[in-house]
């Protein structure tokens, strides 16, 4: 009977929490699908797609040239990625406010379960939220900032979304599609690494086809129940991404003279123009409308105080330099 009640008891929160040495509001910040709160607090050994799936990929960048022994073997690689990589949970903190962040139990599960989980956080650090509260949430964790503050607006001064799916993403229409990919990349992987992508695929489509996503298909009832207009006024920032490239793949291999060669493979979500018909990619991931996962108009809030769009794609919002700094501009006012 001990071994049953055990394996029922819920476990704890994993919170990660900086307490404030100033006078201002606390603030939450809450992470997207599949993710955890690495990716605000530890985001160079964060994992997403349901920790499966290195966040730096998707922050690749085209490498440079550089030597290479003409007998070093040729390799695959996404590129070279910046560090150290910072987010507004190190900014705000460093400015000596209370800032949290937790790690959903159930990170593909429905969002009344996440809901939960913040007004459980929330009344754990009342004591620190005298001033008021500020939500900054990412993707998924966009709406569900959203939502708890038109549901609960109580002492709510602001909530911040970075590429959340306000008007839906249709993303989550494509699940049975994406094992198509297997066939178009498969050839770039020897043998040893086909089945660790074989598998990789299988996780992303179970997660594609999760609870989460069928919430944020266009017209689910979670999107229909967001308001046109909140019950109190509280701060609304938004932000929407415009570049859709997520991750591409180069080969690597050593010319005569000792250079690195480097040939781009494919790129995701590019590769999904090779399988779908014409006139059918959605604004998600057209070059200008979306993020590659997000379109960028549906990231609009209809009673947002201010909208941000950069040509960023869903991770790079997170860490982007300029990004980051307006989104502290207009979050100003809560800075005493």
């Amino acid at each position: 009977m001990r071994q049953i009640i055990l394996q029922q008891r819920e476990r704890a929160q994993d919170v990660y929490f900086i307490p404030g040495t100033r006078s201002s509001p606390l603030f939450v910040f809450i992470h997207g699908l599949g993710m955890s709160k690495d990716v605000w607090v530890r985001p160079q050994g964060a994992k997403i797609l349901g920790g499966k799936f290195p966040l730096c990929v998707m922050l690749g960048q085209e490498p440079e040239p550089h030597e290479m022994p003409p007998d070093e073997a040729a390799f695959l690689t996404f590129g070279k990625t910046q560090r150290p990589l910072m987010t507004l949970f190190h900014d705000i903190s460093a400015l000596g406010c209370p800032c949290a962040a937790w790690s959903q139990r159930r990170p593909a599960g429905k969002a009344a379960y996440a809901l939960e989980e913040l007004s459980s956080l929330l009344e754990r650090y009342k004591n620190e939220a005298g001033a008021g509260i500020v939500l900054i949430g990412h993707s998924r964790g966009g709406v569900i900032a959203r939502k708890y503050a038109e549901s609960t607006p109580h002492n709510i001064l602001g909530i911040v979304t970075l590429g959340s799916p306000h008007g839906g993403s249709t993303m989550a229409l494509w699940a049975h599609r994406i094992s198509m990919i297997t066939s178009l990349i498969s050839p770039f992987f020897d043998n040893a690494q086909k089945n660790t992508f074989a598998n990789t695929i299988k996780m992303v489509l179970g997660l594609w086809e999760s609870e989460a996503i069928v919430e944020l298909m266009p017209g689910s009832a979670l999107i229909g129940s967001l308001e046109a207009t909140p019950r109190r006024e509280f701060l609304t920032l938004t932000l929407g991404g415009t570049r859709p490239e997520l991750f591409s793949l180069y080969s690597v291999r050593p010319d005569a003279r000792g250079m690195a060669v480097y040939k781009k493979r494919f790129s995701v979500p590019a590769v999904f123009s090779d399988i779908l018909p014409d006139g059918l990619i959605p604004d998600e991931i057209t070059n200008g409308m979306g993020d590659g996962l997000v379109s960028e108009r549906n990231t609009h809030i209809p009673y947002e105080d201010r909208h941000l769009a950069y040509y960023l794609n869903h991770i790079e919002m997170l860490f982007d330099d300029r990004a980051r700094g307006d989104v502290l501009e207009a979050l100003s006012v809560f800075f005493h």
